[in-house]
């Protein structure tokens, strides 16, 4: 259990610093600060699927995802979302 809550973390500060690094990036493009929020959006929606365990439905959502929100996710979050898939 501890390990999962651990992931659960490192997934939640990866969000937060892909937030942060769009206002970083694009100070006064409120256009581009916007795709980072609503990147933020949709990697909470994995994270919560996660969170629940709901593996499956993690993966699907993650995949439906573009390329850059989801490089965000951890890589020890895809390999266990890989694995279910098998």
């Amino acid at each position: 259990m501890k390990k999962h809550a651990k992931m659960v973390g490192q997934f939640e500060q990866a969000i937060n610093d892909h937030v942060t690094e769009g206002k970083k990036a694009f100070p006064r493009d409120k256009s581009m600060q916007k795709v980072y929020q609503n990147d933020a959006r949709d990697l909470r929606a994995v994270l919560a699927l996660f969170r629940k365990k709901d593996i499956a439905d993690a993966c699907a959502r993650a995949w439906k995802m573009d390329s850059v929100p989801r490089d965000v996710i951890p890589q020890t979050i895809w390999r266990i979302m890989e694995k279910d898939q098998l």
